[in-house]
């Protein structure tokens, strides 16, 4: 039976997760920030693709279903990776802009609670759609490689 995390899926999901971290982190800008927001959707749609073209590149076997197994894991990866180094940045400007607009100490402390709260959330959806757009990737690109097989 083969295992769901090849070498070259990490490879490509710890790649998808540099990229990820770097627009993540550009995010984090005041109105441009939704535009880079987008971008990581297809920085994880893309680590999807990257895994399946380095598994195909190595010599896999590359079925649709392998396909989205080696996706789904690059894009975990890159979405851990990338969601985790953005959820500590989250907390340590929570942290700092909670304290620093605060008018008392139970407003700092809702403050960092509310942060806390909805970093936490927004790294449990960020890695789940990582998954499910690295699978959704990997899945097309494997799609569209079998079908020209099948063609040529």
């Amino acid at each position: 039976m083969q295992g769901f995390l090849k070498p070259y899926a990490m490879r490509a999901g710890i790649l998808g997760g540099i990229v990820g971290i770097v627009v993540l982190l550009l995010s984090l800008i005041p109105v441009v920030g939704l535009c880079f927001l987008l971008l990581a959707w297809v920085v994880y749609l893309g680590t999807g693709v990257f895994a399946v073209m380095q598994g195909k590149n190595q010599g896999a076997t590359m079925t649709i279903q392998q396909g989205a197994i080696d996706g789904a894991a690059a894009g975990g990866i890159a979405g851990v990776i990338a969601h985790v180094v953005k959820f500590i940045i989250d907390i340590i400007l929570g942290v700092v802009f909670s304290v620093g607009l605060a008018n008392g100490a139970g407003d700092a402390t809702s403050g960092i609670v509310a942060s806390l709260v909805g970093n936490c959330l927004g790294l449990v959806f960020g890695i789940i759609a990582a998954i499910v757009l690295g699978l959704v990737g990997g899945l097309i690109y494997a799609a569209i490689q079998q079908n020209q097989k099948k063609t040529a």
